[in-house]
């Protein structure tokens, strides 16, 4: 590759580096799963139910990390991490029933591709979104639990608006519907079933964007 070619590869570098748009946004918000979601019972319960543990709601926080280019477009990766609660029924032969419940840290990973409905430098710019992404669901400290922590994959989807407070300051809202595996892999009344089907949590954040 002689001089010329390079020279004209780094301005070419260059020109589609400067049409580009660089965020960070640190958010905040909450994450709900859904209850009708079904996550099935401990392995050594006499008496199972598939409602025999439930994930309730959790506050989390995170960051962003945004490229957009010059037009309607943007990439996205994510870090998330929520405090949830989970609640498991404890339903050992020869002991008494009790309901266990415990916090669990789950943390979310995901990158995403955005839409814009507005071009660049209007003041409002929303979006709708969608993606892939992984959970960590964490261990809960009771003990009864046998089945450790889990890492489950699946997609995501939303949207949200960009607000443009200053030329590198933006206030951004979203809301995401996050599908992936169930956790754990626990047991259900019917014990031929393989797999627990999939889990939907619902995401809203709002947060602060940094532009350079």
């Amino acid at each position: 590759m002689n001089l010329r070619t390079c020279a004209a590869a780094l301005c070419l570098f260059a020109a589609a580096a400067s049409a580009q748009t660089y965020e960070i946004s640190p958010v905040f918000g909450v994450m709900r799963p859904k209850q009708s979601s079904l996550l099935g019972s401990l392995p050594d319960n006499n008496d199972k139910r598939d409602d025999d543990t439930k994930i309730k709601h959790g506050q989390g926080y995170g960051v962003r990390f945004t490229l957009n280019t010059k037009g309607y477009y943007g990439f996205e990766g994510m870090y998330m991490r929520a405090r949830h609660t989970l609640q498991a029924r404890v339903n050992f032969t020869g002991l008494p029933e009790v309901t266990r419940q415990e916090k669990i840290n789950v943390t979310y990973g995901a990158f995403n591709v955005l839409a814009y409905m507005m071009p660049p430098r209007e003041r409002f710019r929303p979006f709708l979104t969608v993606g892939l992404h992984t959970q960590r669901y964490g261990e809960p400290n009771f003990l009864e639990w046998t089945q450790g922590s889990i890492r489950t994959f699946g997609g995501n989807f939303g949207g949200g608006v960009k607000v443009t407070l200053h030329r590198h300051v933006l206030l951004r809202v979203d809301f995401r519907d996050y599908i992936g595996g169930k956790p754990y892999d626990l047991i259900y009344r019917d014990e031929s079933r393989i797999g627990g089907g999939l889990l939907q949590t619902l995401e809203g954040t709002v947060g602060f964007s940094i532009a350079f």
